[in-house]
């Protein structure tokens, strides 16, 4: 996993045992993170970080309310916008949503989706464990 698509607090798991862990240090070359669930550790030798797959059940941990097919999540600092999450043929897109329009991003993997929502609201989103 390149270390440039992460930040402080992303979360992400292991590949080889499923473990979820939060990125607690990053440097150009490494990172590092705290294996979530401690009766887990420590890892098995060969572990490697991978994305966590955005599914129904991680939009709903991070507050998403689902509506039909959909999911929304309205913030204050959004404003008078929400971010709307939408299923293709097992790919997610993010959009931007607002009365008139809308803008989408497509993204596989919760660590994403936490970065968009830090980058549009300055606020971490937060996932219930």
């Amino acid at each position: 996993m390149n270390p440039t698509h992460l930040r402080i607090g992303n979360i992400v798991r292991d590949k080889v045992s499923g473990e979820w862990m939060r990125i607690t240090e990053l440097s150009e070359t490494t990172v590092y993170g705290t294996v979530i669930n401690r009766d887990k550790f420590p890892l098995s030798p060969g572990w490697e970080m991978e994305g966590v797959p955005i599914t129904p059940d991680v939009l709903v941990k991070c507050g998403f309310v689902k509506d039909g097919n959909e999911y929304y999540l309205g913030h204050k600092a959004l404003r008078d916008m929400d971010l709307k999450a939408s299923e293709y043929a097992g790919d997610w897109s993010i959009y931007l949503h607002k009365t008139n329009w809308q803008n989408s991003v497509r993204t596989f993997y919760l660590h994403s989706l936490m970065n968009l929502f830090f980058a549009l609201t300055g606020e971490e989103l937060n996932y219930s464990l």
